[in-house]
C-alpha cells in the first residue's frame, strides 16, 4: 500500500484531469447502459405495435446513448492517456534531476542498464495505474450504484441481486488476478533488467566478445533471459484469459438471476413485460464497468514492483548537504583541503587527513599509483562527496556553504573517463551551454590543439564524432574534452589523468597543449606519471589517502621518496625508447 500511495500521490498536481476522467468514464459506461436498456425497451416496446409517437421518447434516447457512448469513450480515452503521460512525464523528469544529483557517489552501486529500466520501463508500468487501476474501480462503484437503483426501481429484489453479483465480481475478480499476478509482476521487473543488461554488454562489447569468440556464449544467454520474459507473457495472456472468463461468468449468473426473477414478475403482473428486456440488459450492460478490473490487477504486483524500485532512488540520501542559506562563490578562490578524511560507507579510509593548496593562477600537480585516492580528491573538491572529517574551504570558506551547482560554476574537470557524446564537435562543446557562439568554441579548440582539425574539415564544428567518440582517435577525444571544460573559464580547472592511455609521444604532446591551455588558470594535473610536471609551481605526491611528499619539481628530486623513485625510472624507460642505432 505504500508503494500505491507513492504513485497515487504523483498525480495529486493533476487531481482534477483524475475527476474528470473519472466523470467521463461513468458518463461513458453509463451511456452504454442507457443505449442497451433503450434499445431493449424500444424493440419490446413495438413488438406490442403501439402508435409511433409512444415510441418517439425511447428512439431518440437510443440515438443519444448510441452518439453518447462513442463520444465519451474518446474523451475517456484522450483525458485518461493525457493524464497519464503528465504524470509520468513528470515522474522521468523528478527521476533524472534525483540520479542527477545522486551521480557519481550516489549510484554506484547500481548497474547502468538498471538505471535506464528504471527510468524507462519502470516509469513505463506506472502507467497501468493511472489508466487502469485508480479510475476504474471508481467508475465501477458509481455503476454499482446506477445499476443498483435503477434495478430497484424496476423490481426491486432482482435489482439487489443484481448489484449483489456485481459487488462479488468487483471483490472476486481483482482479487484473483491481482494474486496470482503478484508473481509475474515481481518477476518480470528482474527479469527486464537483466535482459536490458546483457543486451547493453554484448552491444557495448561486441568486438571484444568477437575476437575471444565469446559472442555464441553472450547471444545464449540473451536468448535465454529472452525465453524467460516470453514465458512471463504466456502467464500475463492466461492470465488476462482467466480474468475475461471470470467476468463473463458473474455476467452470466447475473443476466439468469434477472431472468430467473423477472419472468416470474411479469406473469403476476409485477413487471411489465417490455421492461423485462430492460432488466436484462441492464444486467448485461453493468458489467462494462467491472471488466477493466481484471486486467488492471493483473498488473498491480507488476505496478507495484516499478513503484517500489522507482522510490529507492528518489529515497535515497544525497552524498552532499545542501546549504538552507548558501552563499555566493568567490572569483579565482583560494582552494584548500585540511585534514580532509573520507571513506566509501563503511569501508576503508580513502583519504587520510590530506592537506592541501591551490592558490590563484598557480599549477599543481596531484602524483600517485593507481588506487591512491587521487580522483576521490577531485570529487571532494567538485563537491560530488562531503568530507567525513577535516574541511574543504574555497574562497577561505567552507564549501558547505555553498551550493554545488555553483562550485561547479567555477570549478571544471576535464576527466580521464569524461564521456564523449554522439553526435557533432558542437554538440560536445554545447554540453554546459547551448548558448556558446561559434567563436568561443573555436577559440576553446585551438587552446586544446583541436583548431586546425576541426577548421580544417568539410564540415567543421558540425563533424561527426560517432558513439563515443569511436570515429576520432584517442588524443583527439581528450583535446575535444579538455576544449568542452574551457568554454566556460573556469576559475580553477582540474585534469584528472589527462594522458592516460596514450602512446609516450601523443602523451607528452598533449600534456604540453593542456599545459598551455590551461595557463593563467588555477590547475589541478592529476596523474600517476611524472613526466611533464618539471613546469608545475607544486606537487603533491599521494600513496593510500596520505600526502607522504610536497614541493617543486627540483625540491622533491633531492631527498629520497616516491616522486624521485618514478622519475628515475621514466628516465630509464625514456632512454632506452629512443632512436635504435643507425
Amino acid at each position: 500500500m505504500r508503494d500505491l500511495g507513492f504513485a497515487l500521490r504523483e498525480a495529486r498536481p493533476f487531481v482534477r484531469r483524475f475527476v474528470l476522467v473519472v466523470a467521463v468514464g461513468f458518463a461513458t459506461v453509463g451511456s452504454a447502459i442507457g443505449l442497451l436498456t433503450t434499445s431493449a425497451y424500444l424493440i419490446s416496446r413495438a413488438a406490442q405495435h403501439p402508435s409511433i409517437l409512444e415510441l418517439g421518447i425511447a428512439i431518440a434516447g437510443v440515438r443519444f446513448f448510441g452518439i453518447a457512448r462513442g463520444v465519451f469513450r474518446y474523451v475517456e480515452r484522450l483525458l485518461s492517456h493525457d493524464l497519464t503521460f503528465r504524470v509520468l512525464g513528470e515522474l522521468r523528469v523528478r527521476l533524472f534531476a534525483a540520479l542527477a544529483r545522486l551521480a557519481p557517489a550516489g549510484v554506484e552501486g547500481f548497474h547502468s542498464a538498471d538505471l535506464l529500466n528504471r527510468l524507462v520501463g519502470d516509469v513505463e508500468s506506472l502507467q497501468h495505474i493511472y489508466t487502469r487501476i485508480a479510475g476504474p474501480p471508481l467508475v465501477a462503484v458509481a455503476i454499482l450504484i446506477l445499476t443498483a437503483a435503477l434495478g430497484f426501481a424496476l423490481l426491486p429484489t432482482t435489482g439487489l441481486v443484481v448489484a449483489a453479483v456485481l459487488v462479488a465480481a468487483m471483490v472476486v475478480v481483482p482479487w484473483m488476478t491481482g494474486a496470482l499476478g503478484a508473481a509475474y509482476g515481481r518477476r518480470v521487473g528482474r527479469q527486464r533488467t537483466d535482459y536490458t543488461a546483457a543486451v547493453v554488454a554484448l552491444m557495448q562489447g561486441a568486438p571484444d566478445a568477437v575476437a575471444f569468440g565469446r559472442q555464441g556464449e553472450l547471444l545464449d544467454e540473451i536468448c535465454a533471459l529472452d525465453d524467460e520474459l516470453t514465458q512471463s507473457a504466456r502467464s500475463a495472456a492466461w492470465l488476462r484469459g482467466l480474468g475475461a472468463a471470470a467476468i463473463t461468468a458473474f455476467t452470466g449468473v447475473a443476466l439468469i438471476a434477472a431472468l430467473a426473477m423477472g419472468i416470474p414478475a411479469v406473469g403476476d403482473g409485477r413487471l411489465a413485460g417490455e421492461n423485462l428486456a430492460v432488466l436484462a440488459m441492464l444486467a448485461l450492460a453493468s458489467f462494462e464497468a467491472v471488466a477493466p478490473l481484471a486486467q488492471a490487477f493483473q498488473h498491480l504486483g507488476e505496478s507495484v514492483q516499478a513503484t517500489e524500485r522507482l522510490r529507492e532512488i528518489l529515497e535515497i540520501p544525497a552524498p552532499i548537504v545542501e546549504p538552507e542559506h548558501p552563499l555566493p562563490v568567490p572569483q579565482q578562490p583560494t582552494v584548500e583541503l585540511r585534514d580532509a578524511w573520507l571513506r566509501f560507507g563503511s569501508g576503508e579510509w580513502v583519504l587520510r587527513g590530506v592537506d592541501m593548496r591551490l592558490e590563484p593562477g598557480a599549477t599543481v600537480a596531484l602524483l600517485g599509483p593507481s588506487g591512491a585516492g587521487k580522483t576521490t580528491v577531485a570529487e571532494v573538491l567538485l563537491r560530488f562527496r562531503d568530507l567525513d572529517e577535516g574541511v574543504l574551504h574555497i574562497g577561505g570558506l567552507e564549501a558547505t556553504r555553498f551550493e554545488s551547482d555553483s562550485v561547479r560554476e567555477r570549478i571544471g574537470l576535464a576527466g580521464e573517463s569524461a564521456h564523449v557524446f554522439t553526435g557533432t564537435v558542437r554538440d560536445n562543446l554545447c554540453l554546459g551551454n547551448a548558448e556558446f557562439t561559434d567563436e568561443a568554441m573555436m577559440a576553446a579548440l585551438r587552446r586544446s590543439g583541436l583548431g586546425h582539425w576541426v577548421a580544417g574539415g568539410a564540415k567543421g564544428l558540425n563533424r561527426e564524432v560517432g558513439e563515443r567518440g569511436s570515429w576520432i582517435s584517442g588524443g583527439e577525444r581528450r583535446r575535444l574534452t579538455l576544449a568542452r571544460a574551457l568554454i566556460p573559464e573556469f576559475d580553477v580547472l582540474i585534469l584528472d589523468e589527462p594522458t592516460s592511455g596514450l602512446d609516450g609521444e601523443t602523451a607528452s604532446r598533449v600534456m604540453d597543449e593542456y599545459m598551455k591551455a590551461a595557463k593563467g588558470t588555477t590547475t589541478l594535473l592529476i596523474t600517476h606519471q611524472v613526466f611533464g610536471l618539471a613546469d608545475v609551481d607544486h606537487i603533491f605526491v599521494l600513496d593510500s589517502g596520505r600526502i607522504v611528499q610536497a614541493g617543486a619539481h627540483r625540491e622533491l628530486l633531492r631527498h629520497e621518496g616516491i616522486y624521485r623513485s618514478m622519475w628515475e625510472a621514466h628516465a630509464v624507460v625514456t632512454s632506452c625508447s629512443g632512436p635504435a642505432p643507425g
